[in-house]
């Protein structure tokens, strides 16, 4: 693999001083309202709470976190799964780039019941590169595709891309690098974001969210070793860390959670499945392994241009949300990631309280606290962003994906119960 060696960042030490210099007026802020809150908590205390939440993730993700794909590549032999459908326009091309940039890995394509021509363009593309390609009678969930193709992998390392990512030339090259750098980490996620951000503004805001995330929610997660699962388009693995209980792969249990939980439930997951051909794989014995991100890794996924593709993917995002929030917990093992879980539950309800019951019992203070919070949360990412990457734009859009967010909690309640009650034609292009 290519050398990923790049200039070393600030001493840590600076680093941290300098975060909190930028953190200064927001936890001046919380200072002064600390009487306010002390005096008024069921009005004032989830706002106050929410923004010192903004402040500690901040803190985490732009004084701790050390990207820890910065360093040379190792030698591991990498096996890459690339789950395509009805990609016909471009997959052929993106995989061929990957087999030039990737020349010592394995490459595994697995066409997930593809109508259009997909599997005619890969079998061409095998005939002059070193590609596998396995082909699925009919489409189903993007684990369910991705474990397929692994099945036939052989490489110590294992990558995993959904379908209609593209990578960045190094992505895999530093992913690497930060599993050869720490035997402790068992998988990393790179940073992604929206392939298609340019189509309109909906997808500008859904890469706005998504780099947020990443930059600040999975940096802060990944220092604090509380990271286990990221909503990316590129997952890498230690054969060792996933492989063995890869029939445990769904929705609400990501391959982060896979490698974490290993210690805590690899005996159970193996006892639910008693004719996984991935068991054998298992050595050496069970390990807590723990999950990384690797910023400086880039992939780019294709985003809902239109409302109804935005609820289509929320639903499937919401199918997993509970298991998920459990495995954080379980297998976080850190107090950041029981907080956030719990900022995760609450959320629905104070929103519900803000801004429905507040107005009716004539608390407009509390209502005005709460949305100046949540703007004032947004600011203060965007301002970090601004202040670390100039040059690009989506800054913007954090105040406002904030605010929205903080309005839109009240429909969660329902939008959850509805999902219960209807079933999810669209479960089978979920991609993991």
């Amino acid at each position: 693999m290519r050398s990923t060696s790049s200039p070393d960042r600030a001493r840590p030490g600076v680093q941290r001083a300098v975060v909190l210099i930028g953190l200064a007026p927001l936890l001046a802020l919380l200072l002064a309202a600390a009487p306010l809150v002390l005096a008024a908590p069921l009005r004032y205390g989830y706002p106050a709470a929410a923004l010192l939440g903004t402040a500690v993730l901040l803190y985490l993700a732009y004084g701790r976190y050390a990207d820890p794909g910065r360093g040379p590549g190792g030698g591991a032999a990498l096996s890459v799964v690339v789950v395509v459908r009805d990609e016909a326009a471009d997959a052929a091309a993106r995989l061929g780039a990957l087999a030039a940039e990737q020349p010592g890995a394995e490459l595994i394509a697995v066409d997930n019941g593809s109508t259009d021509g997909t599997a005619a363009a890969l079998e061409r593309l095998a005939l002059c590169a070193p590609l596998t390609v396995l082909h699925l009678d009919r489409p189903v969930a993007g684990h369910d595709a991705a474990r397929h193709g692994a099945a036939h992998a052989t490489g110590d390392l294992l990558a995993f891309v959904g379908a209609g990512v593209l990578l960045a030339p190094d992505a895999l090259d530093r992913c690497a690098a930060a599993l050869a750098a720490d035997p402790g980490l068992g998988a990393v996620v790179a940073h992604t974001r929206a392939r298609n951000a340019a189509a309109n503004p909906l997808a500008r805001a859904q890469d706005a969210w998504l780099d947020g995330r990443f930059r600040v929610v999975v940096g802060a997660e990944a220092a604090a070793g509380a990271l286990v699962d990221a909503p990316t388009g590129l997952w890498v693995c230690r054969r060792a860390a996933v492989l063995p209980h890869l029939a445990a792969w769904r929705p609400g249990r990501s391959l982060g959670a896979l490698a974490a939980g290993q210690r805590a439930d690899g005996r159970r997951w193996r006892w639910a499945h008693p004719d996984s051909p991935f068991a054998a794989d298992l050595d050496p014995p069970d390990r807590a392994w723990r999950v990384g991100y690797v910023a400086s890794a880039r992939a780019y996924v294709p985003v809902p241009t239109g409302p109804a593709g935005l609820l289509r993917a929320q639903r499937r995002r919401l199918a997993g949300a509970l298991p998920g929030l459990v495995a954080a917990v379980r297998y976080g093992r850190s107090p950041l990631a029981a907080a956030r879980a719990a900022a995760k539950l609450v959320a629905p309800a104070a929103a519900t309280g803000y801004l429905v019951l507040a107005p009716l019992l004539g608390a407009w203070s509390a209502t005005a606290a709460y949305l100046a919070a949540a703007l004032l949360s947004g600011v203060a990412q965007g301002v970090a962003a601004l202040v670390e990457r100039p040059t690009v734009a989506g800054w913007a859009y954090a105040p406002v994906g904030r605010l929205g967010a903080a309005l839109l909690h009240p429909l969660l309640p329902a939008y959850a119960l509805l999902h219960a009650l209807l079933p999810d034609r669209g479960a089978a292009d979920t991609a993991r």
